[in-house]
């Protein structure tokens, strides 16, 4: 059961990163200044990176091929998407 549920867990994490990740990447060209803009995408890229890793460590928990393993994760509204509400809704 403890192994469900960190699944579970690494799963609400990684579509929570996704959604950030994607909301920051919205904003690439139109910060206020262009050191800004550059921190802004690069923050947007870490959080992508912590998806990678999260998704990947998800897929070795039930065995499964990382690459294909998230595919869903790739739309914003994708069935089965697991993340916060405040997440999605943060007013950018």
């Amino acid at each position: 059961m403890m192994k469900k549920e960190i699944y579970n867990y690494l799963l609400l994490l990684g579509d929570n990163s996704m959604m950030m990740g994607h909301r920051l990447s919205e904003l690439c060209g139109h910060g206020p200044t262009l050191e800004t803009d550059i921190a802004l995408t690069n923050i947007s890229l870490d959080y992508f990176g912590q998806v990678r890793s999260y998704f990947q460590y998800a897929a070795e928990l039930k065995g499964g091929d990382a690459l294909r393993f998230r595919l869903r994760g790739s739309t914003r509204h994708a069935p089965g998407a697991r993340y916060i509400a405040a997440v999605w809704f943060c007013g950018f």
